[in-house]
């Protein structure tokens, strides 16, 4: 084990001569749940001292473009809209919506990680070490969440003046952890989740990793559990059908991934006396979370092109409804609300296009040139199905919004669009 040790560690010092920021980047993934204003300034400087060649081609990338021309139509938006409506768009009130200039923060700041990180990530080794960190920044989340849970330590915890908060609110819903709400712990529990399996795959014949592996293992999903976050549940359910070769095991879990959606998007009335008997599916429409989605596509056909602006969908629902809520409950129709379908279309096609190349790249791609072990392929699996997560998640709610893991939103994205540009075999 020792020997095994120093010879991981002497490949790493060797990465680190070719990528002088790694270190830092690593630091900030290890940081990104427990203390994200320090792995935010980790990631910046980590970024910021990376050489090189990229630097100098970065308008001949073509996957750079779509970024640039979203960003275009998002600051039009906000410039444009206040400059054609008579409505206060700019409300006094910011504890209602965001900003519509401060809410591109959210994302133009983020597209640039996008492009910067993938030096990082661009070999199989740099995705298991980054892999491995994730894996080991889940476990101040479990702890603290085992902490809250069992023991009973309520928050909040802030340290440096309140430059790391851990929120450990009391349990009323489900574990919350370091963070503010159980689904936000449950979408990085459920992403961290396949990256411990693959370790604990890879661990089955070194009885002394073995056992901690087994232990993160189960704790992330036990967490998973404690978080009682439906969306958490179905999604790890979709992530696990990426990673099982066994054709019937993934069709099992596909049926159950799909009963568990049913019933995440219906309300049903359930007569205990009588089991079943008053089962209503036209119930369905009265669920507070379709009737979301219902305005906002309603929304988005009032402004299609460019958009409400950065506060859109949180202000429009706010003066038209008595029930308050933040957000549209589902990514695709924020940004869209937001900025218009020309940048949400460009956007999307963009995840799309890494999703697809990738997915083909590990499950399809044979006989080329560039061959992986199977031990490797795996690990790719594992990323694939940790993007796939989140990417899912956002979609059916929005955790976006909490810059831990809007970081770690594109962390993998562009890990995924990595594995997109080079060729892995699948044997």
């Amino acid at each position: 084990m020792l020997m095994s040790s120093i010879k991981y560690f002497r490949k790493y010092l060797t990465l680190v001569k070719s990528y002088k920021g790694l270190p830092f980047f690593h630091l900030g993934i290890f940081l990104l749940f427990s203390a994200p204003l320090i792995a935010s300034i980790s990631l910046v400087v980590s970024i910021s001292i990376n050489n090189n060649k990229e630097k100098k081609v970065f308008y001949k990338n073509p996957w750079n473009y779509p970024l640039i021309l979203s960003s275009f139509f998002m600051l039009i938006s906000c410039y444009v809209f206040p400059l054609i409506t008579n409505q206060n768009y700019l409300i006094e009130d910011y504890s209602l919506s965001t900003h519509p200039y401060l809410g591109i923060l959210n994302w133009i700041p983020l597209f640039i990680v996008f492009l910067r990180v993938q030096t990082y990530l661009n070999s199989i080794d740099l995705r298991k070490y980054c892999g491995f960190f994730l894996i080991c920044s889940s476990i101040p989340v479990l702890l603290s969440g085992f902490a809250q849970e069992f023991l009973n330590w309520y928050g909040p915890f802030d340290l440096l003046n309140g430059a790391i908060i851990w929120y450990q609110r009391p349990n009323e819903s489900g574990m919350t952890g370091v963070f503010n709400n159980p689904n936000y712990a449950g979408c990085v529990l459920a992403t961290c989740l396949p990256f411990a399996v693959i370790n604990l795959k890879n661990c089955a014949n070194k009885i002394q990793l073995l056992i901690p592996s087994s232990i993160i293992c189960f704790s992330l999903s036990f967490g998973i559990f404690l978080t009682t976050s439906r969306n958490a549940l179905f999604c790890s359910l979709i992530g696990f059908i990426f990673l099982i070769k066994n054709f019937k095991v993934k069709t099992i879990l596909f049926g159950i991934s799909v009963f568990f959606l049913l019933i995440y998007f219906s309300k049903f009335f359930i007569n205990y006396n009588q089991y079943l008997y008053n089962l209503n599916l036209t119930s369905i429409f009265d669920d507070p979370r379709v009737n979301i989605y219902l305005n906002s596509i309603t929304y988005i056909i009032e402004r299609p092109l460019l958009g409400w602006g950065g506060n859109g969908f949180s202000q429009i629902w706010n003066t038209r409804n008595e029930t308050f809520f933040g957000h549209s409950h589902n990514l695709f129709l924020e940004f869209s609300i937001q900025y218009g379908l020309l940048s949400s279309l460009i956007l999307a096609s963009l995840i799309l296009l890494i999703i697809f190349k990738s997915f083909k790249n590990i499950f399809f791609k044979v006989n080329s040139n560039d061959t992986v072990s199977l031990k490797d392929n795996f690990h790719e699996k594992a990323w694939f199905s940790s993007g796939m997560i989140i990417v899912l998640s956002n979609l059916l709610d929005i955790q976006y919004y909490d810059l831990r893991i809007s970081l770690l939103f594109w962390i993998l994205l562009a890990g995924m669009k990595n594995i997109a540009d080079q060729n892995i075999s699948n044997t």
